[in-house]
């Protein structure tokens, strides 16, 4: 890696925060713009973005970039709303790198039209499977403080056996829960069982999920499948005593609408890792991207 690679870090939550301190580890010449004093080395901070990113070799945004689509995210800075994408990608110098975390299809082509390579530093298993492990812990911290029982011999059903359901499924069976694993594949089903746990199969009718089973008493239901899979039909059998915990990205997999109307308790829980271990989880994203930096300017 040559010395001294420029870094320009834009916005950000406090994941955005440790990733800085992990480059400036890696001795990257780091500045920021987009967060404030409080949260950062004033030394580092730019007083406008254009200082920041003109001269940057790369520019790294945060994960989300944008949650409109028109600004990048800066939730730690009050001075400004933050600066618009397409006027960043125009500042950016040419044969910079820019990187961000699940970066939407617009900002991606925003980019190539301007041809500026991109990189989606959370698009990589090794993150992903890391990442699981605050989610699943901070879902389970939800679960402790919203329920009236304990976590030890409750009957918790878990839909979906990915990353997150299977890192969840695995703590709670740890914990002492009966739980339930509700997944489409055969293989998923018998991972679970092989674990201690039940399994259920999810079966599909017209492309509408049945899920039978869901609503036979469970006290936790927590729900990892990104697409509508808890519909009205299912929500108005399951017990209104019964928490639901949705941890699937927008727009869930729970209709909440209908939750709301058979008044079911659910709780959309969206990016638990920047709330509940932002350390931990800015530590595996740095990683990625050192990663990446390091094989674009070795």
């Amino acid at each position: 890696m040559k010395n001294a690679v420029k870094i320009g870090v834009i916005g950000g939550d406090r994941r955005t925060v440790e990733i800085i301190r992990c480059l400036k580890l890696s001795e990257f010449d780091v500045s920021v713009w987009g967060i404030d004093p409080q949260y950062i080395d004033n030394s580092l901070l730019k007083e406008n973005c254009e200082t920041d990113v003109l001269d940057a070799d790369a520019v790294v945004l945060p994960t989300p970039p944008s949650e409109d689509e028109l600004r990048v995210n800066c939730p730690l800075f009050t001075r400004e709303s933050g600066v618009k994408i397409h006027k960043l990608l125009d500042m950016m110098s040419e044969n910079a790198l820019l990187l961000g975390g699940r970066m939407s299809p617009r900002l991606k082509d925003l980019a190539a039209k301007r041809n500026i390579k991109c990189y989606d530093y959370f698009n990589t298993e090794e993150l992903l499977i890391k990442n699981a492990v605050p989610t699943a812990e901070g879902a389970i911290g939800i679960a402790v403080n919203k329920m009236s029982k304990t976590i030890f011999e409750s009957k918790i059903a878990i839909v979906g056996f990915g990353r997150i359901g299977e890192a969840l499924a695995l703590r709670l069976k740890a914990l002492g829960a009966n739980v339930t694993v509700f997944a489409r594949k055969g293989t998923s089903i018998a991972q679970a069982i092989s674990k201690g746990m039940s399994g259920i199969k999810i079966e599909f009718t017209d492309g509408v999920s049945t899920l039978n089973g869901l609503a036979s008493g469970f006290d936790l239901i927590y729900n990892t499948v990104p697409y509508w899979v808890i519909t009205e039909d299912i929500i108005e059998a399951i017990p209104k005593s019964t928490l639901v915990i949705d941890l699937a990205s927008a727009p869930g997999g729970v209709d909440l609408v209908a939750a709301k109307r058979y008044q079911l308790d659910v709780i959309h829980a969206l990016a638990l890792p920047s709330k509940t271990a932002p350390v931990t989880a800015g530590e595996y994203m740095a990683e990625s991207i050192i990663g990446i930096l390091k094989e674009a300017f070795v």
